[in-house]
């Protein structure tokens, strides 16, 4: 198991991780840099030991740390999973339905509903990616500013790095226009998206995205 210093922090590699390879992708992962920057001043980081990481094409996506920290005189340990923010888009329609995604989650076996989102790879413009993946997930084309922030949220505190960077959508659609969206597939090469209009009580009943219910209550649906 390789292991040096950085930060001066004690770092270890996990034997199947060649550490000549990782440092330097590491140097361009901005989410651990975040992370590292950002970690209470009140705690001290003493060991990182770096446990996987997968890689989008030349760079990081994802990457599994098992920390060692102090706070007072009591040391603790945890396990980080850091990928970074992403953004989610709440589209209302007509004031009386929301736009949902539908497409399979792997980790949960199963087709989900959720609203529109994804990652921002590193890009602070939150609006911008909200933009492009709304595009991509719903083929619709829409300028910033009919954008509306409502905040962020912090999904899993206990594991993971991640905030969701939430923004409310109000559009007019024909029941034409509903009928063509939901009919198309959308997604990028590895996705396939179908589109789910709802009325909005009956998305209460439906949806068990977190994000999509927060969203929900912060847009002041009932």
């Amino acid at each position: 198991m390789d292991m040096l210093t950085l930060l001066g922090v004690q770092i270890k590699f996990d034997q199947s991780i060649d550490s000549t390879l990782l440092l330097p992708l590491l140097q361009n992962f901005q989410p651990f840099t975040n992370w590292v920057q950002k970690f209470c001043s009140d705690c001290k980081l003493t060991k990182l030991l770096f446990q996987s990481y997968d890689l989008f094409g030349s760079r990081i996506g994802f990457m599994k740390i098992q920390v060692q920290f102090q706070i007072d005189t009591h040391i603790q340990s945890s396990v980080v999973f850091l990928k970074g923010d992403a953004v989610g888009i709440l589209p209302i329609i007509n004031n009386t339905y929301i736009l949902l995604t539908k497409q399979f989650r792997a980790p949960l076996g199963r087709l989900f509903l959720e609203i529109p989102g994804g990652m921002t790879d590193g890009s602070l413009d939150f609006s911008l990616v909200a933009l492009k993946e709304l595009q991509e997930e719903t083929g619709l084309h829409i300028s910033k500013k009919s954008l509306k922030s409502l905040g962020k949220i912090i999904p899993s505190p206990d594991l993971c790095d991640e905030y969701i960077h939430l923004f409310l959508l109000e559009i007019e659609m024909s029941e034409t226009e509903m009928k063509i969206i939901k009919e198309k597939l959308f997604g990028t090469d590895d996705e396939a998206i179908k589109i789910k209009i709802l009325k909005v009580e009956d998305a209460f009943l439906e949806v068990e995205d977190a994000s999509t219910l927060v969203a929900m209550s912060k847009a002041g649906l009932k």
